[in-house]
């Protein structure tokens, strides 16, 4: 029996009011990466990804592919062991305060 891959996209998006349109691109980016990059090494943050490669990756390397963005701030969705997608957030002062947004554990609540 052959093993079938589905993508599908579902996005959402949520952005604050004052919020920057640089954050929408920098959350989806980090979500990608996490996917991209994460599998290969189990590594389930994009944190963990950046902190792997360094602060000063190949100019002729990963961050210049379309997409990449090797930072802090987007966790894979799982489901058992399998990754099935992530969350990217971008926004906050710090690459390490987005991630802790992302993870489940971080329950928030916003007046609408």
């Amino acid at each position: 029996m052959k093993k079938l891959t589905v993508a599908a996209l579902c996005p959402t998006t949520l952005r604050g009011d004052g919020a920057s349109t640089g954050t929408l691109d920098s959350a989806h980016d980090k979500a990608y990466t996490v996917l991209t990059l994460g599998a290969a090494r189990n590594e389930d943050t994009s944190g963990a990804i950046a902190q792997r490669i360094g602060p000063t990756p190949s100019a002729g390397g990963l961050a210049k592919l379309p997409h990449m963005l090797l930072a802090q701030g987007a966790i894979k969705i799982k489901l058992g062991a399998d990754a099935i997608g992530a969350i990217g957030v971008g926004g906050a002062p710090g690459g390490e305060l987005d991630e802790a947004c992302a993870k489940p554990e971080s329950t928030r609540s916003a007046d609408v």
